[in-house]
Parts: C-alpha cells; sequence; structure tokens
C-alpha cells in the first residue's frame, strides 16, 4: 500500500510541477486533450488487465491472487483453516493437485 501511495503522489507531484510548461508547449487545448487520451490509455489499462472483484469476497481475491503469484503459504493456509472448520459453507474449497503439488481451487464446501 505504501508503494501504491507513493507512486501516486509522486506521478500527482510529476503531473502539477510540469503542467504549466506542457500546456504552453501544446495549448490549453492539446494539454487537455493529452491528457484525455492519457486517461483513456488508462482506462483500456485498468478494464484489460485487472479482474473485476465485485461480488468476490476477500478470502476469495486473496486465493486469487495466491493462485496468480504462485504463493503456497497463503493457499496452505486456506487449506489449513478449511480442515479446521473455520471457513464458511460458501467459501471455496483447494485442493493439494497430487500430479503437479499446485494448491488448486476446486469448488465450494459442501
Amino acid at each position: 500500500m505504501s508503494l501504491a501511495v507513493f507512486l501516486n503522489r509522486a506521478c500527482a507531484t510529476l503531473v502539477f510541477s510540469t503542467y504549466e510548461s506542457i500546456a504552453q508547449a501544446l495549448s490549453w487545448s492539446g494539454f487537455f486533450l493529452f491528457m484525455s487520451c492519457l486517461c483513456g490509455v488508462v482506462a483500456l489499462f485498468m478494464a484489460a488487465l485487472l479482474p473485476e472483484t465485485k461480488g468476490r469476497s476477500l478470502e476469495d481475491m486473496l486465493a486469487y491472487f495466491a493462485e496468480l503469484t504462485g504463493d503456497r503459504s497463503i493457499l496452505q493456509v486456506e487449506l489449513a483453516h478449511q480442515g479446521e472448520g473455520l471457513m464458511n459453507q460458501d467459501e471455496a474449497v483447494y485442493e493439494e493437485d497430487a500430479g503437479t503439488g499446485n494448491v488448486v481451487a476446486t469448488g465450494m464446501m459442501a
């Protein structure tokens, strides 16, 4: 989170410190066109590469990102909680694949 805040503040500082010189070079209409194009590129990036999280629990998202990054420690904790009966009935079930040794989501608890 601190990295995200740092990058946010660094980008805001960059835009603030350069907007006037860019606006003079491009004209104000050119500057606003440039910024709108930049916002469009960011929107396309977000739509194409960031997953939809609406309606998903934090546990589901934790497992999703753990699978993406290969973080077996988080998935092992989920397996341990599942074995102790600490998970809710509607949460995902995770098992270790015997062939590959990867932990995968297999469905919902019965």
